[in-house]
């Protein structure tokens, strides 16, 4: 008798207390999505955790219940129907669970396209209007343009060239409300492809599958092709043919649309969405015979991937472009020799002080940071080495444009380090950012949770406030 005393009690405890456990910590993790919280990823992660191991209490404590008022009736009927409930209520979790993992993924990574119906739909007027209004300019007469699109609310996709000119990881696009400096996310230098982030939302377009292009049918062209100015152009051709070059393991599209300088990077399409990116146009065969009608964009089915794999890849911005020889290379030479120092340059003298300066800036910011209880230690010590390198580098290649004390070569390789330990720099300093967040987040819940404890007083107010105080 006593035995089952302490088995009704034990089991109204388990089902009562981890009810009410489930139940906060759910609405806790629904308040901060709602609010888009800077922790709602943490929270999401772990909430299906929490809710398990309160499902298997609770489990226990019904089981437990059950037990004990069917054993007066029936001992064998209360071991069965008991094994049943924890059973079924298994199955609902796991079930329950499943359907959100999608979700919860889905909340974690920004995806490039949103399905939706009217996606599904292939009209070639409402497809063509969908292409303009999602299509925008990158640069201006100054530092040269091209196109782009948006293929999610807040992603940019272009060709890679077409930003290469940044040299601080920013790119002019003009979107509504005129021209911003739009960060460059990340970029793949062998699809020639690259991601600009945006923070506002915009009109965005749909990938198309071009595994059912038909023979010759109608395709458009959208960009600004020539000149920077007005809206988007619409050309239009057919689809030609599907081609892989032998150099290069980029799927590409051929089409007579006409793809001119200013095309690039922006999309082509057909009655059902995106389904290349307009790269390049064979202007000419051999020295003298010209050739029309020969254009190549990037294949949807190819680039969705690309595209999504940088997407996934990155937390954002600003990342500097590579830069090619040619472009580092003063054009004007003509023939050049790698081993020949350069001369003074006024420009690059500029930007490397700049250069020079910002990072010391950086350093001495991130030097502050290492006594820091919220910030993970080796982190910092990883990006201070990087940042003490960057100012060598930008003190090296200020010296030698200013004094001729650096080869051509030597500049073009220092050049592309110095970009490769920006961008390396950047990814890190804002995951340790968003982790720094998070401790600072989950300290101070801490606090007010221990004082609740202390003094038996609710600080739900404060709580709130850990938000307001990371902002």
């Amino acid at each position: 008798m006593i035995l089952m005393n302490k088995i009704r009690t034990i089991g109204w405890i388990l089902t009562t207390s981890t009810l009410l456990i489930a139940v906060a910590s759910w609405g806790t993790s629904y308040y901060f999505l709602t609010i888009n919280s800077p922790f709602n990823l943490f929270l999401a992660s772990y909430i299906w955790l929490v809710l398990l191991v309160c499902l298997v209490f609770l489990s226990i404590g019904v089981i437990l219940l059950t037990f004990y008022y069917l054993n007066r009736v029936n001992k064998t009927l209360a071991l069965v129907i008991s094994i049943l409930i924890f059973l079924g209520l298994i199955g609902i979790l796991l079930s329950y669970q499943q359907k959100n993992v999608e979700k919860d993924t889905e909340f974690k990574k920004p995806q490039t396209q949103t399905t939706s119906k009217n996606s599904l739909i292939c009209d070639e007027k409402t497809s063509l209007v969908k292409a303009k209004a999602c299509t925008v300019l990158i640069g201006d007469a100054k530092t040269g343009h091209g196109s782009g699109f948006f293929i999610n609310p807040n992603y940019i996709v272009t060709n890679l060239h077409v930003v290469s000119y940044s040299d601080n990881g920013y790119v002019k696009v003009l979107l509504d409300s005129g021209y911003v400096d739009v960060p460059i996310a990340g970029y793949s230098e062998k699809d020639d492809l690259a991601v600009l982030q945006t923070k506002q939302s915009y009109n965005y377009c749909d990938w198309a599958s071009t595994s059912s292009l038909d023979l010759a049918e109608t395709l458009y062209a959208l960009g600004w092709p020539k000149d920077p100015y007005g809206e988007s152009t619409i050309t239009k051709g057919v689809f030609s043919r599907r081609l892989q070059f032998s150099d290069s393991s980029v799927k590409m599209i051929q089409t007579d649309s006409p793809i001119n300088p200013g095309n690039s990077g922006g999309p082509l399409v057909n009655k059902c969405g995106v389904v290349g990116i307009n790269t390049s146009k064979n202007a000419w065969v051999g020295k003298d015979i010209p050739s029309e009608g020969i254009g190549y964009a990037i294949d949807a089915n190819y680039a969705k991937g690309v595209v999504e794999q940088i997407v996934q890849s990155t937390v954002g911005g600003p990342i500097i472009p590579p830069k090619t020889p040619s472009e580092v290379v003063n054009e004007e030479q003509g023939s050049f020799n790698y081993n020949q120092a350069v001369s003074y340059d006024y420009d690059s003298v500029i930007y490397w002080e700049n250069r020079r300066s910002e990072d010391k800036k950086v350093l001495d910011s991130w030097k502050g940071a290492k006594e820091n209880q919220f910030v993970d230690k080796d982190g910092v010590k990883k990006i201070l080495k990087i940042l003490e390198r960057k100012i060598e580098i930008a003190e090296k290649l200020w010296d030698g444009y200013t004094n001729g004390k650096v080869t051509y070569g030597d500049a073009d390789s220092l050049n592309n380090e110095y970009i490769k330990l920006h961008n390396e720099g950047v990814l890190l300093s804002k995951q340790l950012n968003i982790n720094g967040e998070q401790n600072v987040y989950v300290q101070c819940i801490k606090s007010w949770e221990d004082l609740e404890k202390e003094y038996n007083q609710d600080f739900t107010e404060q709580k709130k406030d850990c938000k307001n105080y990371l902002n």
